[in-house]
């Protein structure tokens, strides 16, 4: 019986109370021995002979099997039986990631898209253009799609925003709340701050003051822009020193093409369309690539280029892969409590069994 028990129930709460089961079945066939035992003296047991035992005596010889049941319900309520349900619960340590984002004037060109998508525009009024294709297709509007995308990858990480022209401004603290981070990120464009200029420097500086105090096991700075230090206090190599000081490590991304030629919007002053111009790209328009090279390797980090949105989208793909939270899960098991009938049905068992033996069953001693 305990073996059947066992199979019904994952677990009882004090199995060791289902080591008293045989001990009502073996009171209640001592009982009926000590039962046969008894007897009346008759001088004549003749007249007996055609008496037959009436259906209460022969019910009454059940009661100590009835009292039998009723206390091994009983003793399997005390056992506590109980369902076992498994679960496992998730627990992540996120980390801690700022964004900083080159939104200087530079960051309008328009090659990070094949010149074929490009030349498509001709002809399209200048006016038109400038507001609904230009913040789109232009350096910047490709690098927010891709940041975007690489938010809606990191759940369980504080994530912040700091953009930079000439200035460096916090756009958005460390947040977890990942759709106002997007929000914020989606209305920031050349004109967030007005000031000419690319400080790397200050930016990272700003970013740093975020994670200066974090207590995530991780604080990394993914710093994006087309360009070279020329405005702001703070030096880059300065501010990646205090960052290596302070375990922050620095992913440095560099965007754009930095030889050749570039297109370039030029409008009709007659009809006010547009058409296209290669122009060469000046030395001064490039990335600083060894400066960003610095950066990221005083600091633990890595020094990627984009020349095109696939290689920013691979980019960000990679980080995303290298700089993973981490994962422990925890298993633990919730009870059902499992009782309550048998010790409804033990009960009523039991009684029954005494109102029956002391009214219509009663022993005559």
């Amino acid at each position: 019986m305990i073996g059947w028990l066992q199979q019904q129930f994952a677990q009882f709460h004090s199995p060791w109370a289902l080591l008293f089961l045989p001990l009502p079945f073996l009171l209640a066939w001592r009982a009926i021995r000590s039962r046969k035992g008894r007897a009346l003296r008759y001088s004549s047991t003749a007249l007996f002979g055609e008496v037959k035992p009436s259906i209460w005596i022969k019910l009454s010889r059940l009661l100590p099997w009835l009292r039998a049941i009723a206390l091994s319900l009983l003793i399997i309520a005390l056992a506590r039986p109980r369902e076992g349900l498994e679960s496992q619960e998730v627990l992540s340590e996120g980390i801690d990631i700022v964004l900083l984002l080159d939104i200087s004037g530079s960051m309008q060109a328009l090659d990070l898209i094949p010149p074929s998508t490009i030349k498509r525009f001709s002809g399209m009024s200048a006016e038109r253009f400038v507001k609904q294709e230009w913040p789109k297709y232009s350096r910047l509007g490709v690098a927010k799609e891709v940041v975007d995308e690489f938010i809606q990858h990191r759940s369980g990480d504080r994530l912040g925003l700091v953009g930079f022209s000439g200035a460096a401004q916090v756009l958005c603290p460390l947040t977890l709340d990942h759709g106002i981070l997007r929000d914020l990120l989606a209305q920031t464009d050349f004109e967030t701050i007005p000031v000419n200029g690319t400080a790397i420097g200050d930016a990272m500086m700003n970013a740093m003051k975020r994670l200066e105090h974090s207590k995530a096991p991780s604080k990394v700075i993914l710093l994006l822009t087309d360009g070279a230090q020329n405005a702001g206090r703070a030096h880059p190599s300065q501010a990646a020193a205090i960052a290596q000081a302070l375990g922050i490590r620095i992913h440095t991304i560099g965007v754009g093409k930095q030889q050749g030629t570039q297109l370039q919007p030029v409008q009709n002053p007659f009809t006010g369309t547009l058409s296209w111009n290669e122009v060469p790209i000046h030395p001064s328009d490039r990335v600083d690539e060894a400066s960003l090279r610095e950066i990221a390797q005083m600091t633990g980090g890595k020094f990627f280029m984009a020349t095109d949105r696939q290689q920013l989208k691979k980019i960000y793909d990679d980080i995303d892969s290298m700089e993973k939270s981490e994962i422990r899960t925890r298993t633990f098991t919730k009870y059902r409590e499992q009782f309550a009938p048998w010790l409804i049905a033990g009960t009523i068992l039991l009684l029954v069994e005494l109102l029956l033996s002391r009214t219509r069953l009663m022993r005559v001693p």
